[in-house]
């Protein structure tokens, strides 16, 4: 484990309150190496993780271990009689 280290704001110095996090080491690696390739820093590429996750469910709600959607009025509903057919198309 690495323990990292950032600091919130920066502009106060006397009063800032470090934020601790315990990364695994193969975490650690990957992201230094996708910093190298990426050409940014480390913390920039951990944002970008966090917040693309984050991102993932738009509601922030899910059920089953799946997003639950936003609904559009005025967009088809999608029904399994659909799923069924598209599925079947595939085979």
């Amino acid at each position: 484990m690495t323990d990292v280290v950032r600091y919130k704001d920066l502009s106060d110095v006397e009063n800032v309150m470090p934020r601790t996090a315990r990364i695994d080491e193969d975490l650690v690696d990957a992201v230094e190496g996708m910093a190298a390739r990426e050409k940014k820093t480390f913390d920039e590429i951990v944002s970008d993780l966090v917040r693309g996750s984050l991102e993932r469910s738009p509601t922030g709600v899910e059920r089953n271990g799946f997003p639950v959607l936003p609904y559009t009025p005025g967009t088809p509903v999608t029904t399994l009689e659909m799923v069924n057919a598209l599925r079947d198309e595939e085979a």
